[in-house]
């Protein structure tokens, strides 16, 4: 029964592992999909176009947020949210 309702929604998406405590998850998530016949479609979370932009993304987020950079409560992101190269999603799975 479970199959059925899990094969219903297939193809899964699942993010990138940019964020370390996503690994994990994704690594079951793999597992269960070859063991049940899921297709997954490996995502990641984009706000910015290149790896280069991640800093100036930070700072776009303080002048958003009206927070100062040595804030320690501040929004963060973990600069890995630029648009990745198949090459590059390649690497994280």
């Amino acid at each position: 029964m479970v199959q059925k309702i899990i094969k219903a929604v297939s193809p899964y998406e699942f993010p990138a592992g940019g964020n370390f405590k996503q690994k994990p998850y994704n690594a079951f998530l793999q597992q269960m999909a070859a063991k049940h016949g899921i297709k997954l479609i490996a995502s990641n979370d984009v706000h910015f176009v290149d790896e280069d932009n991640g800093e100036a993304h930070d700072h776009l987020i303080c002048l958003n947020t009206g927070k100062d950079l040595d804030d320690p409560n501040r929004m963060r992101y973990t600069l890995q949210e630029w648009f990745k190269t198949t090459a590059e999603m390649n690497e994280l799975f």
